[in-house]
Order: C-alpha cells, then sequence, then structure tokens
C-alpha cells in the first residue's frame, strides 16, 4: 500500500513537471502572439502613415512647397501659445501676435 502511494505520488511529480513545461511553452507562445499583434500594428500605422505622406507630395506644387515654413512656423506660435511657454513669463497673447 505505502508503495503504491510513493508510485503515484512520483508519477504525479512527473505530470506535474510535464505540465509545468507546457504551461511555459504555452506562455512563451502568448508572449509571442502579443508581439506579434504589436508588430502588426505598428506596421499597419507606419503604413498607413506612408500612404498619408505619398498623397500628400502628390498634391504638392511650388507654391505649396513655399508655403511650408510659414505654415510650420505658425504651428510652432500656436504650440507655445498653448502650452504657455512665451518667454513672456506665461501671460497668454491673442492668437493674432504670432508673426
Amino acid at each position: 500500500m505505502a508503495l503504491q502511494a510513493l508510485r503515484r505520488k512520483k508519477e504525479y511529480e512527473k505530470q506535474q513537471t510535464h505540465l509545468d513545461g507546457v504551461l511555459g511553452t504555452i506562455q512563451n507562445q502568448k508572449h509571442a502572439l502579443e508581439n506579434a499583434s504589436m508588430n502588426s500594428e505598428v506596421l499597419n500605422v507606419v503604413g498607413d502613415a506612408a500612404r498619408a505622406m505619398k498623397r500628400a507630395h502628390n498634391e504638392m506644387d511650388v507654391d505649396k512647397v513655399g508655403s511650408i515654413p510659414f505654415i510650420f512656423s505658425q504651428l510652432n506660435c500656436f504650440i507655445r501659445l498653448i502650452e504657455g511657454t512665451r518667454s513672456d513669463g506665461g501671460h497668454r497673447r491673442a492668437a493674432g501676435s504670432c508673426k
């Protein structure tokens, strides 16, 4: 009776070791799938951005290219106004004060 209990215990320990290995494998596969999913999402976003850039470049002409620095300066001014990081101590200025 005691010997049978020891054999069962040893068999259960083997099964537990095997199941621990299976669980580790499943966890590794789960992480791999999560990483693959995230990589897929990143690639989709990059693809969308590339298509948007391509559309923007297709609509670009000499006049539009020349206005880009002005547009960026206005955007930067607007951002500074929003953040309150102007050199005047953070006081808000009217939107028309950007030049």
